[in-house]
């Protein structure tokens, strides 16, 4: 099994396929003009919030990115992030009945930032949504995502 930063990641990614535009796990290589609009996922920082004697209560930060070609009107973007939102904060199943909500809890977009980027010969805009979530591993593994923190019940 993948570390839990890993399976929410790819819950993310799972859940964004709704929008039908192309979704990428960390974006490593230059985007091509002819891959845009793209999504990209990644998970920049996590941090512990609390801990017990066989839990973490972690708390991430998940970063959206819209990456589209910069004639492409503010409006559009403006619709693609609140298309990201809605699947974001939806009860749309990953896979096989698995939720985001089961792995991810007290999720909220904490900042939205929209510019303009010369990459390579193309003139693009990129919107980052900042989402930061909680989740709960097991101490000694941290492959195992809890549903919920066990003292706090």
């Amino acid at each position: 099994m993948s570390h839990a930063r890993t399976q929410i990641r790819d819950a993310v990614v799972a859940v964004l396929n709704g929008t039908l535009l192309p979704v990428k796990s960390q974006r490593v290589t230059p985007l091509r003009q002819s891959e845009l609009p793209v999504l990209t996922v990644s998970i920049n920082r996590d941090v512990r919030v609390e801990s017990s004697y066989e839990e973490v209560l972690r708390k991430c930060y998940i970063t959206v990115s819209i990456y589209a070609q910069s004639d492409v009107a503010d409006d559009a973007i403006d619709d693609i992030a609140a298309n990201i939102e809605t699947l974001m904060f939806g009860t749309y199943s990953v896979e096989n009945g698995l939720y985001l909500s089961d792995l991810l809890h007290n999720l909220e977009l904490e900042a939205t930032e929209i510019r303009q980027n010369q990459e390579g010969q193309t003139d693009i805009s990129i919107a980052r949504l900042t989402f930061a979530g909680d989740y709960v591993i097991n101490r000694s593994n941290p492959h195992d995502v809890l549903g919920y923190y066990l003292d706090k019940q």
